[in-house]
């Protein structure tokens, strides 16, 4: 008699506990789905041709914005200095839009762009920022380009831009795909020179991919000796970069930032300003972005 109690309490003992393992795993399934988990899929939304995954995320967008405005804020006279771009003129002004917000890695949180000059009236750079431990804070990366008398592939902390020739002109872009950051700048008086830079997206990090650089004489005067063109530091054909960068304009998705001034090849198709126009782009003046902050902030 005592051998089948024992036996009955042990098959309990056993049920129980399995029913508590099993109990407990479930647990901790459901519990992912419980407030205040961080980084839950909340709703998938798919624009221009993109598909963008919401994310529910500690941080409030009020939170991100209050930090936006406050850096809009006390950068404002750099801002307004990057004045050369406005296409400002006689015949044809225009408004300066220096300010833009893009999610670009998908976490949820919308970066800050915007040009402004720094330490000099004639140079400007474009500054990148997100939020990230209760700040607003810069995203460092170096931006290159070639030095043409050299070959050598040289380095500088930020897209740069400066008023010579008329204002360099540049824009800021995502791939189709959402995946690749570009940046494209261009400057001519003599020479055309053509830069574009990919940058793949890591967390809250840009990580150098492929460097395009392109340099043409546009006088004629000094024949082939000045006509240069290098993929990552190695120099190619004028025939390979023109298939590059016609491959890399026609992957533009969302175009983030750019100049005012569509440079003066007329926007032809084989080039970047033919795949989109000034309005396609998020840029806002900075009372538009000031605006924007305090809806978001609610």
């Amino acid at each position: 008699m005592k051998k089948v109690v024992k036996k009955v309490l042990l098959l309990s003992i056993l049920f129980t506990a399995v029913l508590l393992i099993f109990t407990g795993c479930k647990g901790n399934s459901d519990n992912k789905d419980q407030p205040g988990n961080e980084n839950k899929e909340i709703e998938t939304e798919v624009s221009n041709g993109i598909e963008h995954k919401e994310i529910e995320t500690e941080v409030s967008k009020a939170d991100v914005f209050k930090a936006y405005k406050a850096k809009i804020q006390e950068k404002r006279a750099d801002i307004e200095a990057f004045s050369w771009q406005d296409g400002s003129s006689e015949f044809e002004p225009k408004e300066q839009r220096p300010i833009a917000f893009f999610d670009i890695n998908g976490d949820g949180i919308e970066e800050m762009f915007y040009m402004a000059v720094d330490g000099s009236e004639y140079q400007a750079e474009l500054n990148i920022y997100t939020y990230e431990d209760g700040e607003a804070k810069n995203i460092e990366y170096s931006s290159s380009y070639v030095d043409f008398s050299t070959g050598r592939v040289m380095t500088d902390d930020a897209l740069t831009n400066t008023p010579a020739a008329g204002g360099m002109n540049f824009a800021v872009y995502m791939s189709k795909d959402g995946k690749t950051l570009n940046m494209y700048s261009s400057s001519v008086d003599e020479f055309l020179s053509t830069y574009v830079e990919e940058y793949s997206v890591s967390g809250k990090k840009l990580i150098n991919g492929t460097f395009l650089a392109d340099n043409r004489d546009m006088t004629g005067q000094y024949g082939d000796m000045y006509n240069f063109s290098y993929e990552d530091g190695e120099e190619v054909s004028g025939e390979r970069m023109q298939g590059l960068l016609r491959a890399n304009f026609a992957d533009i998705g969302t175009v983030i930032i750019c100049s005012n001034m569509t440079g003066e090849d007329g926007g032809d198709d084989n080039t970047i300003w033919g795949q989109f126009s000034e309005d396609d782009a998020l840029m806002m003046t900075i009372d538009d972005a000031l605006a924007y902050a305090d809806i978001q902030i609610g």
